[in-house]
């Protein structure tokens, strides 16, 4: 999973660090089932149970304006995140929801107080503690032919 898990680290990051002249919107990778299961695996979420036939998993990237209301008791998770798309220059914080076909995803690197959107229970990471998993399993091209020997 490292060069696709950098590669993930690369365009999120692209995305948060130069929201308005990164023009992508979507990415999408086509793999196989192995490989599901492999990043499933990798982020602490396999469930033990192959991937059905059109499995797919999404990786969605959301930011949180500063002035967004944080009583999580007064709005839902969704309403409290906007659309990645730039907007003006308010501090925001980034977060990361993965889904396996259609469902939320729990991810236990996200469980930690600090780690999720405040009444998410690890569903919805903050950007750091997605990028941690990325960066602890992700491996450039150079790294990558070095251990695989081109």
């Amino acid at each position: 999973m490292g060069r696709l898990f950098s590669d993930i680290h690369s365009h999120l990051s692209s995305k948060i660090d130069n929201p308005s002249t990164d023009p992508l919107k979507l990415l999408v990778n086509s793999c196989h089932d192995t490989s599901l299961g492999g990043i499933l695996n990798t982020l602490d979420a396999f469930d033990g149970r192959w991937p059905p036939f059109t499995s797919n998993i999404g990786i969605e990237l959301y930011k949180q304006e500063s002035s967004s209301p944080t009583s999580s008791s007064t709005s839902s998770i969704t309403s409290k995140l906007s659309s990645i798309l730039p907007s003006s220059t308010k501090k925001s914080k980034h977060f990361v929801r993965v889904l396996y076909n259609g469902r939320e995803l729990e991810l236990p690197a996200c469980r930690k107080e600090g780690n999720h959107l405040e009444g998410s229970e690890g569903r919805i990471c903050t950007f750091e503690a997605f990028e941690g998993v990325l960066k602890k399993w992700g491996m450039s091209q150079g790294e990558w032919e070095k251990e695989c020997g081109e």
